[in-house]
């Protein structure tokens, strides 16, 4: 029988086929199956119960051969190793896994088109999270009087705020798996990773709640809280618990299902969340006597326990559970070199919340520049939240500088109809439609103020977008330090910027306003400095995470040039 050898070609102007593996007699040339005699049919070779699938090429004429590897998912190693024993093919050239994902075939076909319908569902995502927190005030108002009202909505602001303070180091485990998740084994290391440091979480909520010490510590002498709120809000800080270790896990699902394509998964798990959410607020809560804290937790607690769930059991048939995987992992210290300045960054940002209020209460007029702080700051959130969309789609799909130029574009386009939507709502009469219409806000001084703020709320799409598209850059190109830089530069600035500053005579709400435009534009341009000393072409780059803080040279770089093979002749 004469022996053919299977050679993988990585050809750079394929789509969904870039990916293909070619067959052909040893005596033979691997460019007489290119082109047409491809191009209009698909060829399939069974042996046994495996069977290789010859990928159709998509363009007439010899490809331009980047690179020849063998692709772990398309020849199985048993099959390798069942081929080779047999005699039937000579060689088959490979390397070690390259940790890829089906992401990065359809990386290759990158449109605006592609982009659209792979974001539209995180930035739905992002949309609908703004909706769990008037779930739970309407719930808590439903339950308590006038009275009550005031003190049990305090109360779990204060709870709320503070656990996102102290699990928020977990939301980049979305960014972090889309680049370090591609099989099994590393699904179990960056599950374990992040899971450890949600149980530290948990421990500290559970240390704030119940020891006097640690909970007079933080309300009673850092937030100067009222005795009565205090004692409510560590009460409902118990729910919160098991919270950070579910949005560790959910982060690691939503990163694998992004891999994947799938991001329509992603959204649904965020509709059930809030679907769940409104069954637990209706259904029972409001019907009993629990505190405002204890509600908003077990509502959140409920909501996110049905969206985890959702999202890892998709993942049975996946190949992140499926594929066993071989080659190297992270190691853990390379995860906390990888991961730690992010989470750091996360930390951090959080900060910018307390910092606002400061600003607001040394400026004029500080309770009704609170109020419409507020205001603003819910508006905000409605029409940027889908800015973060952003930051999946660059970790994932920044694989070229072709790729990147699509991104840059859909990036715009993104920015340029989210700041049309602000500057309608500055400078028409629809801000008096939302605000006093629907929002039913009659103090005319908060009022005054929310207008004046939303003219400062002009450049933000643009600042906001700059800063976690280099955010993301960074995340992809393994250099994270950047971003925990960036966000500390920016924070230091606009705090020493201030403390310069006499703020009585200005208006909080848009002191507020403007100083969180500076903190993203100074972070910005300081990841923009990263990223030119050395961490743009990383960014840019199909090499793995292992690859990139290894040093390793990276076998996918198309700037490697591989010669075409000369044929060989063998005997039969």
């Amino acid at each position: 029988m004469s022996k053919t050898c299977f050679l993988l070609i990585h050809c750079d102007w394929l789509w969904s086929e870039n990916l293909v593996l070619f067959v052909w007699p040893v005596a033979g040339s691997p460019t007489q199956y290119c082109g047409a005699n491809l191009s209009a049919r698909r060829k399939e070779m069974a042996l046994g119960n495996d069977s290789l699938i010859l990928g159709r090429l998509g363009h007439h004429g010899p490809p331009r051969i980047l690179e020849i590897v063998a692709w772990w998912g398309i020849i199985p190693a048993s099959l390798k190793e069942t081929l080779v024993n047999h005699g039937i093919c000579t060689a088959i050239m490979t390397l070690s896994n390259p940790a890829s994902s089906p992401i990065a075939s359809q990386s290759e076909r990158l449109t605006l088109k592609y982009l659209f319908w792979f974001s539209l569902p995180l930035a739905l995502t992002f949309l609908m999270m703004s909706g769990s927190a008037p779930l739970v005030t309407i719930g808590i108002t439903w339950m308590h009087d006038a009275d009550g009202e005031r003190i049990h909505l305090s109360a779990f602001l204060i709870t709320f705020a503070t656990s996102i303070f102290l699990y928020s180091p977990m939301f980049f485990a979305r960014n972090v798996a889309i680049r370090t998740v591609t099989d099994r084994r590393s699904l179990y290391r960056c599950g374990s990773f992040f899971v450890f440091f949600a149980l530290i979480s948990s421990f500290i909520l559970i240390l704030v709640s119940r020891v006097d010490v640690a909970g007079d510590l933080l309300f009673g002498t850092l937030l100067s809280t009222d005795p009565e709120i205090a004692a409510m809000a560590r009460g409902g800080m118990l729910a919160f618990v098991p919270i950070p270790v579910l949005v560790a896990l959910r982060g690691m699902g939503h990163g694998c299902h992004i891999n994947n394509g799938q991001t329509w998964y992603v959204g649904f798990g965020t509709f059930l969340r809030l679907a769940m959410m409104a069954l637990f607020v209706f259904g029972y809560a409001i019907n009993s006597t629990l505190t405002g804290p204890v509600l908003g937790g077990l509502t959140y607690l409920v909501g996110i326990s049905a969206e985890t769930a959702f999202i890892l059991l998709t993942l049975w048939n996946k190949p992140q559970w499926t594929e066993a995987g071989e080659g190297p992992l992270l190691t853990y210290r390379q995860y906390v070199q990888y991961a730690g300045p992010l989470m750091l960054a996360s930390v951090l940002t959080q900060i910018n919340g307390p910092i606002m209020v400061m600003l607001i209460n040394r400026a004029r007029l500080p309770e009704e520049n609170g109020a419409a702080f507020n205001l603003i700051r819910d508006t905000s959130w409605v029409m940027f939240s889908m800015l973060h969309a952003i930051q999946p789609a660059i970790v994932a799909h920044s694989t070229s500088l072709q790729n990147l130029r699509t991104l840059l574009r859909f990036t715009c386009m993104l920015v340029s109809a989210i700041t049309v939507c602000v500057l309608a709502m500055a400078l028409t009469p629809l801000h008096k439609l939302i605000f006093v219409t629907v929002l039913k806000v009659d103090n005319q001084t908060i009022l005054r103020l929310t207008f004046l703020a939303l003219l400062g709320l002009i450049p933000q799409p643009l600042t906001n977008s700059a800063n976690l598209f280099l955010a993301a850059m960074h995340t992809r190109s393994g250099r994270t330090g950047w971003v925990a830089f960036g966000t500390i530069v920016g924070l230091a600035v606009i705090l020493s910027g201030t403390a310069m500053i006499d703020l009585s005579a200005y208006n909080g709400v848009l002191v507020a306003v403007i100083a969180l435009a500076v903190y993203n534009f100074i972070a910005a341009v300081v990841q923009s400095v990263g990223l030119f000393r050395g961490g743009f072409l990383q960014a840019i780059s199909p090499a793995t995470i292992i690859e990139q803080l290894n040093n390793q040279p990276n076998p996918r770089d198309p700037t490697i040039s591989i010669r075409e093979p000369t044929s060989r002749r063998t005997d039969g």
